[in-house]
Order: structure tokens, then C-alpha cells, then sequence
């Protein structure tokens, strides 16, 4: 089994908007996106999110974590929250 090799971390800013939270990477191994806010924050897998659709993100500490395996997810991530912007903690390993 490949290891990870490089991992990296960032906040990302999520809006009412539809916004990227995490680019698509042919070299993903694992990711884990926290939700550091006061609000839901939804995500989408592939296409722009809709908020109250897709995978919620609890207030204070949600997480969406996709360990290695064969059924990583590695396409584009999508990331909405209702009225003020709010963060989310990305983390991605990668080979």
C-alpha cells in the first residue's frame, strides 16, 4: 500500500455561495474537512453545493472524513453555508 507523503491544511471560507473547498487530485489519499462555525455548512461531491442538500456538516466540529481505499473521493469538493461566511479546517493527504 502507498503511503501519504504530504499532507496539507487550510481554512476555507464558505459562503452562500457555492465555493471550491477542495480541488479535485488524482494523488488524494485521505482528506478530512472540519466545520470550525457556528452554522451547518453543507458539502457536494463533484457539483456546486446546495445548502439542505448533500453531506451537512454539524455546527462546531462536523466532520467528512474518507480514509484511504479504493473508494477515495478524488474530485472537486463544494462547500455552502447560509447568510455570513464561515470556516471550514481542510486537510489532505496526498502521495
Amino acid at each position: 500500500m502507498d503511503e501519504i507523503k504530504s499532507a496539507i491544511g487550510s481554512t476555507v471560507a464558505i459562503g452562500a455561495e457555492s465555493i471550491l473547498v477542495l480541488a479535485a487530485n488524482a494523488d488524494r489519499m485521505w482528506f478530512r474537512i472540519t466545520n470550525d462555525s457556528s452554522d451547518k455548512i453543507y458539502l457536494s461531491l463533484g457539483d456546486p453545493a446546495i445548502y439542505n442538500d448533500g453531506i451537512p456538516l454539524e455546527p462546531k466540529g462536523g466532520i467528512f472524513e474518507m480514509p484511504c481505499g479504493e473508494s477515495l473521493w478524488k474530485g472537486a469538493i463544494y462547500g455552502i453555508s447560509r447568510g455570513k461566511t464561515k470556516n471550514a479546517c481542510v486537510c489532505e493527504g496526498s502521495e
